[in-house]
């Protein structure tokens, strides 16, 4: 519970900290929901230890790592459609997992898709990130 808390209390200082340095927020407030998000369910997961809740603990996570992915992908185009895909499509997966029985065989795939696609996303940020990174060790930085 503190955890959440925490993590609630970082969003907020995250957004207050952009406004005050001028930057445009909107990605970092739909950020910042998922975090709230993310909070919400990891409590909820672990105070109930239910599938249902596993499931909601999930879903915030694969909708960070997808729209991640998405603004590593896009960089500073900040008014791409790929963030409205990204938001769609990870909504349409998880409305799949949660209103499928947990033993059919569209659940069984989406795990399968979900499981996918969440590590090719999060190989992805990784690779982007040790390249932006030696970028900026050699003063060549760019900006995300």
């Amino acid at each position: 519970t503190y955890v959440v808390m925490a993590v609630v209390l970082y969003a907020y200082y995250h957004n207050e900290l952009a406004i005050k340095h001028g930057i445009d927020i909107q990605r970092l407030v739909t950020l910042g929901i998922i975090i709230v998000a993310l909070g919400i369910g990891t409590c909820l997961f672990h105070a109930t230890l239910q599938y249902d809740m596993q499931l909601l603990d999930e879903f915030p996570m694969y909708f960070l790592i997808s729209y991640g992915f998405t603004m590593m992908y896009v960089r500073c185009r900040t008014h791409s459609s790929l963030y409205a895909v990204s938001l769609a499509s990870s909504t349409v997966l998880c409305l799949i997992l949660w209103f499928n029985d947990r033993s059919s065989l569209t659940h069984e795939l989406g795990r399968v898709g979900m499981v996918i696609s969440f590590s090719v996303y999060f190989v992805y940020i990784f690779f982007v990130g040790a390249t932006v990174s030696s970028q900026c060790r050699d003063q060549r930085c760019e900006q995300l």
